[in-house]
């Protein structure tokens, strides 16, 4: 998708690097991967995916976006909603908790030095950006700009890893009850694991219980 989307070109096309990356990571071999760009340029026949973003209802009032790249749309449908209904959720309507949500490119950066890294993120035209305990920063981005500032961040000696596009929530539900969070870690998981689905998120977030 990516390659039909913008070529195939990975050193002009940021999506395809991204895909391409992920692929590598996975061990894919390299003949699949050339394969499946070729597939997206027109160079070769074959299956055609879409991609398709559905979203849905929770349990606890959470919202969830399920990213899904299907080369059949029925069967994609299908597997969803029985997983939804399993766990107690439902399909919305597009747009119904979208707005819930806004695109960001985020990336782990890491530096010799923690003064002069976090220098180099505000000026590299991030929009915000977290420390951790262990000197390393996540760093977000405009959609539009994450290719951009990975790669100045780059220039400039930093280490840049895990560069993706994600959907951030806005605001996020607090799940106190035990028995509800979990009906929603394993909903997640069960959604992740379809193999039409390549990306869920949701807005919910669980409260820390203490032993």
């Amino acid at each position: 998708i990516a390659a039909r989307d913008g070529g195939g070109d990975a050193s002009a096309n940021f999506k395809l690097r991204l895909a391409i990356e992920k692929a590598r990571e996975a061990n894919m071999p390299k003949d699949n991967i050339d394969r499946a760009v070729k597939r997206g340029t027109g160079e070769l026949g074959g299956i055609t995916l879409e991609n398709i973003t559905y979203e849905a209802y929770a349990p606890g009032g959470a919202a969830i976006l399920i990213d899904v790249n299907t080369d059949n749309r029925n069967r994609a449908i299908s597997s969803i909603k029985a997983i939804l209904h399993k766990y107690g959720a439902k399909l919305a309507e597009s747009g119904a908790v979208g707005y819930l949500f806004h695109p960001r490119g985020i990336m782990t950066v890491k530096g010799d030095d923690i003064e002069s890294t976090e220098l180099a993120i505000i000026e590299s035209g991030a929009d915000d950006y977290t420390a951790d305990a262990n000197g390393s920063f996540a760093v977000f981005t405009p959609p539009k700009e994450t290719a951009m500032v990975a790669k100045t961040l780059e220039e400039a000696g930093l280490t840049v890893e895990n560069v993706e596009l994600s959907q951030e929530p806005i605001n996020t539900v607090m799940i106190e009850d035990p028995k509800t969070a979990q009906t929603l870690m394993t909903l997640m998981e069960q959604l992740e694991e379809l193999d039409d689905v390549s990306s869920v998120y949701s807005n919910f977030d669980i409260k820390e219980v203490s032993i």
